[in-house]
């Protein structure tokens, strides 16, 4: 396995150099971060726990063995054990970032502030990366900040060949370190389990996010989100997830500041760091549950079904709502989900679906799908839509409904001891589980929206449906 950079990485970032942009805080010794506002380069990457440690004997003679390249016997007594717990650590980490093909980079903040009650201290795990770099057993990429456009990157870290031929020699590879090493997912609190952000707003055709606000941990919906997903947590912590990031899950509700939200507004659950949910549909194929291949169970036109049975609204149960006859069903989708999104008629692609659309095809979507004619044929097709502003519900009440139905089901897939990974309006668990999690999603859906849910599966070895 090669430990090879992404090329569109490797010339941003010579394009950065030559530009003379400013390196980030502390960039010199590896991993950094600037603000979470700024814009910066979203090549995948994982994030860096520190909470890996060795199970097996041959990893931990693989750590010991590395205390001693690195000069961690020279140390003394006192500081050798944080020393090999770093090590440890960040061994873990870059082994699970090196599972993925290309092999991505490893990131992770480096203030000595966010180190504070971590496993892994700030001047061990320093240390480490400075000794790993000048080893040449990783390779670093500076990131920077241009004070200019307000505009940076983060420093990435990858496992460099030398690192996996060293560690296969122990006969440890990026695809078998689940069973030589395991992570320890610290206790979280519940300020670092649910969020609240206020509404979000359009703008010039742009959406802008919702700023965090304060929370009341003392609301019975807030407090009843709390439990729940300390459950979850504390199931998934002890599976093997293979071919794939995740530390553990938070929630985050939305429009706070609109009166009577109720905490029942948004409510997603996500894979703190993006995780396994930041990958592609075909990449989360690759997921293993405890070495058991896996399949994603999803809800056919989740929201729009959520939004007709709701408001009493009939529809052909039988019918796939996003096909449209002459459309791509994921342009019928985007119009759904920008009319539901809103309370007023749009009028024009939003500036993000042009951006996405022109980085995915590098076409203009106007061009190809003129707005006010997908409009049209959509909405005669399901002529509801024109009454969008007479109906009091919106994106974030869809969500809610349906992390209500995801949460639920999960939970009941733990208690038959079912590891289930939810990605928003689908769950990932193993394959040999089908009919069990297939009845339960279904049963919890009909008791949260009242009818039975079009439920599709995705797996390399099923036929499409």
């Amino acid at each position: 396995m090669t430990a090879a950079l992404s090329p569109a990485l490797l010339k941003r970032r010579e394009l950065a150099t030559d530009r003379g942009y400013t390196p980030a805080n502390d960039a010199g010794i590896g991993l950094v971060s600037v603000s979470p506002t700024l814009p910066y380069w979203d090549e995948p990457t994982i994030r860096m726990s520190l909470e890996g440690y060795p199970t097996s004997v041959s990893a931990q003679q693989a750590v010991d063995s590395l205390v001693n390249f690195l000069g961690g016997n020279g140390l003394a007594a006192k500081s050798k054990i944080p020393f090999r717990n770093a090590i440890g650590a960040i061994v873990c980490d870059l082994l699970r970032a090196a599972v993925h093909q290309p092999v991505r980079a490893c990131c992770r903040q480096m203030a000595a502030a966010s180190f504070n009650g971590a496993r892994i201290g700030y001047r061990n795990a320093k240390l480490v990366f400075n000794r790993l770099h000048e080893a040449k057993l990783v390779v670093r990429v500076s990131g920077y900040f241009d004070r200019d456009t307000r505009s940076g990157a983060v420093t990435r870290i990858t496992p460099a060949p030398r690192l996996l031929t060293y560690l296969a020699e122990f006969g440890i590879t990026p695809d078998n370190q689940h069973i030589h090493f395991a992570r320890h997912i610290m206790p979280k609190k519940a300020a670092d389990l649910v969020f609240l952000n206020d509404a979000s707003h359009w703008k010039d055709g742009r959406r802008i996010s919702g700023k965090r606000i304060p929370i009341d941990y003392d609301h019975p919906e807030v407090a009843a989100r709390i439990a729940k997903l300390q459950r979850i947590n504390a199931f998934t912590s002890e599976q093997m997830i293979g071919g794939a990031d995740h530390a553990y899950f938070h929630c985050i509700f939305n429009q706070g500041d609109i009166p009577g939200h109720g905490y029942r507004k948004g409510g997603r659950i996500w894979s703190v760091g993006g995780g396994y949910q930041a990958l592609s549909k075909a990449d989360r194929e690759g997921i293993t549950i405890n070495g058991q291949p896996t399949v994603e169970l999803d809800i056919r036109s989740s929201h729009p079904v959520i939004y007709l049975t709701m408001n009493g609204i009939p529809f052909n149960h039988n019918e796939d709502l996003y096909r449209v006859p002459g459309l791509d069903r994921n342009i019928v989708k985007l119009m759904f989900n920008l009319t539901l999104s809103r309370q007023k008629i749009p009028t024009m692609w939003p500036r993000e679906t042009k951006k996405d659309y022109l980085k995915e095809f590098g076409r203009d979507i106007a061009a190809d799908y003129p707005f006010r004619e997908v409009q049209e044929r959509v909405y005669t097709k399901h002529p509801f839509l024109f009454d969008r502003a007479s109906v009091n519900m919106d994106w974030a009440d869809l969500q809610f409904i349906e992390s209500e139905v995801i949460i639920n089901t999960v939970l009941k897939l733990n208690d038959l001891g079912i590891t289930t990974l939810p990605v928003h309006d689908s769950i990932r668990f193993p394959l040999m589980n089908m009919a069990v999690a297939s009845y339960v999603f279904s049963m919890e859906f009909e008791k949260e929206i009242g009818i039975k849910p079009d439920l599709k599966p995705h797996h390399q070895n099923l036929i499409p449906i």
